[in-house]
């Protein structure tokens, strides 16, 4: 017995801005000392004709920028356990180190601004933009890989630089962890959420 499965993924919001003093890991104890909030969304949709029992979705996620060290700089950072959304449930098996590893906390009292937007993942991409003057060199660190970016200037002229982080091409390290979807049956879907702050340290420090 056969289903044909169909998958999609999005992350909100389309466009995430960067900027400002670079903070060490150290001096942070709260989540949104870390940088912009994202969410990845991954969609299974059974088109039948059967039932699945047990369906699991293997993910690899982009947790630091890659480099030759044994660890390397954040990049996304999971601050809490994917969950999962399906009329028969679902769980998503993590390894204790995987999430929210610094034991960050929320600030007490504050309201974000409700995630919106959304545009196709992976591979993720970060860009920041200038004028193309007085862009800081940067700098050769000893016995460290630095990725690449790609610069390009739009129709206003105005120069982007673009770093592709992917776990494909290794330009990220990433971990795998798995996520099971309990008796998804015929034109069935489930959502598993992923909430992540994108390290704006590691993006300026760059």
């Amino acid at each position: 017995k056969r289903a044909e499965l169909s998958l999609k993924g999005v992350a909100k919001p389309e466009q995430v801005l960067y900027g400002g003093p670079v903070r060490g890991e150290s001096a942070m104890v709260y989540k949104d000392e870390i940088g912009s909030r994202v969410q990845h969304t991954y969609q299974v949709y059974n088109q039948g004709p059967w039932r699945v029992s047990n369906l699991e979705i293997h993910i690899e996620w982009p947790f630091q920028v890659a480099n030759t060290k044994p660890l390397g700089k954040w990049l996304l950072y999971m601050e809490e356990k994917p969950y999962i959304e399906a009329l028969s449930g679902g769980e998503c098996f993590m390894a204790p180190n995987q999430v929210n590893p610094l034991g960050l906390v929320d600030r007490p009292g504050l309201l974000e601004v409700p995630l919106d937007g959304s545009t196709p993942v992976p591979p993720y991409n970060v860009s920041q933009e200038g004028n193309g003057e007085g862009q800081r060199t940067r700098r050769r660190r000893d016995a460290e890989m630095v990725v690449t970016a790609e610069t390009y200037k739009d129709k206003d002229g105005r120069v982007h630089r673009v770093v592709n982080m992917n776990c494909l091409l290794g330009t990220a390290k990433c971990f795998k962890f798995r996520c099971v979807v309990y008796n998804l049956q015929k034109n069935q879907e489930a959502t598993i959420s992923i909430r992540a702050r994108l390290w704006n340290s590691t993006l300026v420090a760059d």
